[in-house]
């Protein structure tokens, strides 16, 4: 009689991890929309200013904290793959969904190497800094600060392209049946 109650307690343990952890990756993937929005709100405000302005300098604000809200897209990329992975392996039993896209979906709709939803995700934030950078060079401030952000601001773009690229490797790892016991 111990045993069927311990193994119920198991089985309860195992159903309330399972949703909790479906939970988590639903919110992960909120807050990925939430931090895209985010960044064309941030986007359109300062080089609308920018433009408005007549001020280069504004713009070229923009690519630092488009990089930051880059890396928060990311983990919270990485991090949803990660469960799903999670999930999948531990818990489906018999082929579930995140078994038959890895078989079937994945790899197919890429452009260069990298999937669809990184290049539109990515893209937000790659745009929107060359948007940033092009009105810089466009409306050229006189000035060792203006070279100054110009540089700057093309280390943080390589550096979004490069996060971009460690998100898709990301999501290309998977869990070995050795680390999931």
């Amino acid at each position: 009689m111990r045993d069927e109650s311990g193994g119920e307690l198991v089985q309860k343990i195992k159903e309330l991890e399972y949703s909790a952890l479906k939970a988590e990756g639903l919110k992960r993937i909120e807050l990925r929309l939430q931090i895209l929005q985010m960044t064309l709100t941030i986007a359109g405000v300062l080089i609308g200013v920018a433009v408005q302005l007549g001020n280069s300098l504004i713009s070229l604000i923009y690519p630092p904290l488009a990089f930051c809200l880059a890396m928060l897209w990311t983990q919270n990329d990485i991090r949803a793959r990660q469960l799903a992975d999670f999930i999948g392996k531990a818990y489906e039993r018999e082929p579930g969904w995140e078994r038959l896209y890895k078989k079937n979906y994945s790899g197919k709709g890429a452009v260069f190497y990298l999937p669809f939803s990184i290049i539109a995700s990515g893209g937000t934030f790659i745009i929107t800094e060359l948007l940033a950078i092009a009105l810089g060079l466009i409306k050229r401030s006189i000035g060792w600060v203006w070279w100054v952000m110009v540089a700057v601001d093309a280390v943080f773009f390589i550096a979004t392209v490069w996060l971009m690229i460690l998100a898709h490797k990301a999501r290309e790892q998977t869990l070995t049946e050795q680390e999931l016991t």
